[in-house]
């Protein structure tokens, strides 16, 4: 019976972590069918750890965080969207809490990237059909919803079926790394015929991040790959990728000599920094993202402790400015103006705890044998998904598309479930040798 029992929960288990990478495949394509793949892992995953699930530390602070946010909701002034807005962060608190159990090990964590990266090819082809094919439609099926609009949006940006171009590049970026990490394992391990392949996929996502316009998702990526030559010991292209990335910037911002740079640096590269290429196109002062901050933080000032509620800073902002925003192009600025500091500080806490032990495992990992470096590597792109993806939010807020929203939530799990898993086999390890 009991030999019965452990086959039914390894199977159930199995199931369940199914369910995650089925939500991971099809989230860029369908939230919903998504949910209905993750949820009953969710519900599975927190019965199984319902004894112990309290009694960790890092869902002990989902748990305050939570409710902090149900007091900013009780006392907000946003209407209904001081508790309808909650539905962008609860349920993925959920999923932090529950989840990494089910992403412990390495062979689930590398179809995890695998599955971004593979994921990422039919949007990337709807995306080059968009631009270079001029090619539109819609598909509205209630389950999936894509709006392809022809030539792309914001002056011929891509943006596939995303909606916005920035969406798309914030989407793109977990692919692009997860394929960077696979590519450098191919590379390490002579896998030739596989390392080839990655290649393409990686030239297809790459294009795409430029198709995007995106400074954001440019600045980012570029980073990751620059760590990854490091990493790989590939100096000369570091240091050939900074300073190509200083050429560009003084084309852009220079003063001595930029007339000379712009000659051989590629416009669509300076021009985009620079605000040239998008110059033609009306702006107020209201729609710069320094005012946008500005006005967040006085909201923070004005009510540091709670916060407005969710949804709120649109609502004021408009009043004030007569401009619609959806938010201020900061997370960490719209949480804090939104919830209050507490929250804020609480959130960044969860999350700095999480990427610093990772960080820390990954630097003081002893590497004696290729398997050792192997999931070292499966560790740093699990960071580096999660990094790039923070800091791409310092400048965005892509917690109101779902679609990134379940994704990175789901890395994150993956990563805080490597790092368990690591710190567990490092720490036996060491317990070994000093045996």
């Amino acid at each position: 019976m009991r030999r019965g029992l452990g086959l039914r929960q390894t199977s159930a288990e199995v199931a369940a972590t199914t369910g995650i990478l089925a939500g991971a495949v099809l989230a860029p394509y369908s939230p919903i069918l998504a949910g209905i793949a993750v949820v009953p892992a969710l519900i599975w995953s927190s019965w199984s750890q319902r004894s112990q699930l309290l009694k960790t530390p890092l869902n002990q602070a989902l748990l305050v965080l939570s409710g902090l946010l149900l007091l900013s909701a009780l006392f907000g002034t946003s209407g209904s969207m001081r508790w309808l807005g909650l539905a962008n962060f609860l349920p993925f608190f959920w999923l932090l809490a529950v989840t990494p159990a089910l992403l412990l090990k390495p062979p689930v964590l590398r179809s995890l990237l695998w599955i971004l990266a593979i994921g990422a090819l039919p949007v990337c082809l709807i995306g080059y059909l968009q631009i270079y094919a001029d090619w539109g439609f819609s598909l509205k099926l209630g389950i999936v919803h894509w709006v392809v609009d022809a030539g792309g949006r914001a002056s011929g940006r891509m943006d596939a079926f995303f909606g916005y171009p920035n969406w798309l590049a914030a989407y793109l970026l977990l692919p692009w790394t997860a394929t960077l990490g696979l590519w450098c394992e191919s590379l390490a391990q002579r896998h030739w015929q596989r390392w080839f392949g990655l290649s393409l996929v990686l030239l297809l996502i790459g294009g795409c991040l430029l198709l995007t316009d995106s400074r954001n998702a440019w600045i980012v990526a570029g980073s990751i790959a620059l760590v990854f030559a490091f990493y790989e010991g590939l100096r000369w292209l570091v240091w050939g990728g900074v300073g190509y990335a200083i050429a560009v910037l003084w084309a852009a911002f220079g003063t001595t000599g930029r007339d000379a740079f712009r000659r051989w640096i590629p416009a669509f590269f300076w021009s985009r920094f620079s605000g040239d290429k998008f110059a033609d196109i009306p702006r107020s002062p209201a729609e710069s993202r320094l005012h946008q901050w500005q006005f967040a933080w006085q909201m923070t000032e004005a009510r540091p402790w709670l916060g407005w509620g969710s949804h709120s800073f649109t609502q004021q902002y408009e009043a004030v400015t007569q401009v619609w925003l959806g938010h201020p192009h900061n997370l960490v600025l719209m949480f804090s103006a939104e919830f209050g500091l507490p929250a804020t500080l609480l959130l960044l806490g969860i999350l700095g705890s999480i990427l610093g032990r990772s960080l820390w495992i990954c630097l003081r990992w002893p590497v004696h044998t290729p398997s050792d470096r192997q999931d070292q590597r499966l560790l740093l792109t699990l960071l580096l998904a999660c990094l790039g993806f923070a800091i791409f939010n310092t400048a965005d807020v892509t917690v109101f598309d779902v679609r990134n929203n379940l994704l990175s939530w789901i890395v994150l799990a993956a990563l805080q479930g490597a790092t368990t898993t690591f710190a567990t086999q490092r720490s036996l390890g060491l317990r070994a040798q000093s045996a």
